[in-house]
């Protein structure tokens, strides 16, 4: 689990994709499912996999790239255009 230095990074940077402060008292639902799949991923290394077929033995795997670009997604729901 992340520590509480690693949870204000994560917040900081979401803070800064979304373009204003989020009250992490009541943040927005993509921030809030942002900063859960960070926190809950922080401490896997390498690739993940996705997805896995028993039967011909396949697996899929997901880079960290695309895992940060899937958790971002969300968040241009919510973002404020910088001007």
């Amino acid at each position: 689990m992340a520590d509480e230095k690693t949870e204000k990074a994560y917040k900081d940077w979401i803070e800064n994709e979304v373009g204003f402060d989020i009250d992490w008292d009541d943040p927005p639902g993509p921030a809030y499912i942002a900063l859960q799949s960070l926190l809950s991923n922080h401490d896997t290394e390498g690739e993940r996999v996705i997805s896995e077929s028993i039967d011909d033995i396949s697996r899929t795997f997901e880079s960290q790239d695309q895992f940060f670009k899937s958790v971002m997604k969300p968040l241009y729901s919510i973002r404020k255009l910088k001007w």
